[in-house]
């Protein structure tokens, strides 16, 4: 429901942790963790802090279509994709 929707995405506005995919450029032991995803190798990524000011709904979920849009304003390092896979975690429509 676009409520559920909405509850989800107030839970990941302010100072959140988020852990950055692991086809990105920051370095794991001296070297860009896509170089070595790109391998095959196993890439554990930390989490970071990171700054989200607000998530607006700006198409809201339809009765026929699962699909919607949001604006997101936020501060640097932080990684949409990231975002985009945290809150469907948090709406259970992704595997953890």
């Amino acid at each position: 429901t676009e409520e559920g929707l909405e509850g989800a995405l107030s839970k990941f506005v302010g100072d959140i942790m988020q852990v950055p995919p692991a086809f990105s450029a920051i370095k794991k032991d001296g070297k860009k963790a896509y170089e070595l995803a790109r391998k095959g190798q196993e890439v554990v990524m930390e989490p970071r802090a990171v700054k989200i000011h607000s998530l607006v709904l700006s198409r809201p979920y339809g009765e026929t279509s699962p699909n919607f849009e949001i604006e997101v304003t936020c501060g640097g390092g932080t990684y949409i994709r990231s975002l985009v896979r945290d809150i469907g975690r948090e709406l259970g429509t992704v595997g953890a």
